[in-house]
């Protein structure tokens, strides 16, 4: 059975494992079409690969900035400057957040993004935790945001254990395991 150009492409674009992840999705690819006496197409590629958890996992630094200036009506500018409004703050800690959660960016990079330290991000994000934990008007807000934002994003949240904060299926290290 030979792979066309516009499977390999996808499966190629979409795959960020190891070469037995890429096996395993072939092999996967090539007996789904056996069993269903069709050929090798995107259509099918694509079902396949929804069994793969490294599938798109989530938003990059620049998708969250933007979905997060979408979100709060501000720009990048108003972000990276020095003001201490509370709508920039918030908006700088949801972003810390996010990108804490979803990417594999370290505190020190983050900050680097906003001319901040990582002591700053630390800051924020537990700041911005608290407000949720303690489900104030604030914190209720935030929440609706990040899952806004998360779900802008094609981020699906699930519930923690609490049943309170959405958890995505691929975040990041939380800050108590640092």
């Amino acid at each position: 059975m030979l792979l066309p150009d516009e499977v390999c492409d996808l499966l190629a674009g979409r795959l960020q494992g190891d070469v037995r992840q890429l096996e395993s999705c072939l092999k996967s690819l090539v007996f789904k079409a056996r069993m269903l006496n069709c050929g090798l197409n995107p259509e099918l590629a694509l079902e396949v690969l929804q069994q793969y958890a490294t599938v798109d996992c989530g938003p990059d630094f620049a998708s969250i900035v933007r979905l997060v200036c979408e979100s709060y009506g501000l720009n990048e500018r108003q972000l990276a400057s020095r003001s201490h409004k509370q709508q920039y703050v918030l908006a700088r800690n949801t972003i810390y957040y996010l990108a804490r959660k979803h990417t594999d960016m370290s505190l020190k990079e983050i900050g680097e993004r906003f001319n901040r330290r990582h002591s700053t991000v630390i800051k924020g994000i537990t700041s911005l935790e608290r407000e949720i934990a303690n489900e104030s008007r604030v914190g209720r807000q935030i929440s609706r945001a990040v899952e806004l934002i998360e779900r802008n994003a094609g981020i699906r949240p699930e519930m923690s254990l609490a049943g309170k904060v959405p958890v995505a299926r691929h975040a990041a290290p939380s800050l108590l395991s640092l």
